[in-house]
């Protein structure tokens, strides 16, 4: 309970960051993709829940990885 969202969404702070489809950003360059939330295995600007950087396609960081999702 002390890791839950104001949506009861558990275990989501410090875990890694979640690649996003890139339709929630309008015109992007072909080859960025958009990665959203915080590590704490990357450098402090970085490790906000809040934060968002684009990447390129062929990105790999051990501090970047994605979440399956259900929409109910």
């Amino acid at each position: 309970p002390s890791d839950q969202s104001p949506y009861g969404v558990r275990d989501l702070g410090g875990g890694v960051r979640d690649w996003c489809a890139r339709s929630d950003y309008g015109d992007l360059p072909e080859k960025r993709f958009p990665i959203r939330g915080g590590s704490y295995g990357t450098v402090e600007v970085c490790c906000r829940c809040a934060s968002r950087t684009l990447v390129e396609r062929d990105y790999v960081g051990s501090h970047v990885g994605f979440r399956l999702a259900l929409s109910l």
